[in-house]
């Protein structure tokens, strides 16, 4: 990251700065240059043999830029001002997007698995609540490959495979422990779920995928004990007042939620990849005018002149 500072300040030693000669230079072009060169950066850094993957001054050092004349930069850097600030501002539209179908897949989620008028039972009476079993990490592969092998399930889901298996049937598993504090995931057998989890199952009464959904429409992480970091247990979970339809209607209402957020996850998917591609767009809008591929002085406001 690179950014220009206007006031006077310190630079401690995990900055580098650079004073561009004003006579050469127009700032903003350089700011821009820098930011094009990230990756090259990062390369220079570490043939230069930097083992925290950090830019050292040698490789800024042998950073080598264009320099068009002085007027020639500043509309170049008047040209990726305006044409970023655009990209920024439709990336920023459809974060919301993605937040506000995140918020609304979740309103579905709850309002159908309340089921106003159906019995509440305690959930500890009729599911089992325990804690997941350490695995050492180095019995764990992050390979794609699962050939052989078992997905081994922390706070956040899978988190790689392993050839142990401590999961009977199809149960749930409720992130207990920090920042995946209330993460809600269905496993299947064969799986291997960490003590990062809690596990529920011996469900008795209870459609695994119904209470999947029950469970994932609630803030769990509001229960959280605050300690050093969040921290959920088996008793506040076993705790847990849930409404207990019959397994008729749990059943159609998980399949009903389950054909409902598959719209929202697509829809969720789709934005989240025009995100990245506007991100692309605007990383390669800005190596192609420093380097010259863009002629700027025919375009204003946006439209070729």
């Amino acid at each position: 990251m690179a950014t220009i500072l206007d006031i006077e300040a310190t630079v401690n030693q995990h900055l580098a700065y650079v004073t561009p000669d004003r006579a050469r230079w127009f700032p903003d072009f350089l700011l821009w240059s820098l930011t094009a060169a990230y990756d090259d950066l990062r390369r220079i850094s570490e043939e230069n043999g930097s083992t925290k993957g950090g830019l050292t001054c040698e490789a800024l050092k042998q950073l080598r830029v264009l320099v068009p004349p002085i007027d020639e930069q500043r509309a170049i850097a008047d040209y990726l001002d305006r044409e970023t600030a655009r990209i920024d501002t439709l990336i920023e539209e459809q974060r919301r997007l993605v937040d506000l179908l995140r918020e609304r897949r979740i309103a579905v989620i709850r309002h159908a698995s309340e089921v106003v008028g159906a019995p509440v039972v305690r959930l500890g009476w009729f599911a089992r609540v325990s804690s997941g079993d350490g695995i050492n990490i180095d019995e764990v592969s992050r390979a794609g490959d699962s050939t052989g092998s078992v997905p081994v399930i922390g706070g956040n889901g899978v988190m790689g495979f392993g050839a142990k298996s401590n999961v009977a049937g199809s149960v749930v598993a409720i992130g207990r422990v920090g920042a995946l504090c209330g993460n809600v995931h269905r496993v299947d057998e064969p799986a291997w779920i960490t003590d990062n989890a809690l596990r529920l199952d011996d469900l008795r009464d209870f459609d695994v995928d119904f209470l999947r959904w029950h469970l994932e429409g609630r803030n769990l992480n509001a229960i959280s004990r605050s300690t050093a970091q969040p921290l959920i247990t088996g008793s506040q979970i076993a705790a847990l007042m849930v409404p207990m339809p019959s397994l008729a209607e749990q059943r159609r209402l998980a399949a009903y939620l389950d054909d409902e957020t598959e719209k929202f996850d697509t829809l969720i998917k789709e934005t989240e990849r025009f995100i990245e591609l506007s991100k692309e767009r605007r990383s390669a809008l800005i190596t192609a005018a420093v380097t010259g591929q863009i002629d700027v002085r025919r375009w204003r406001d946006g439209r070729r002149r």
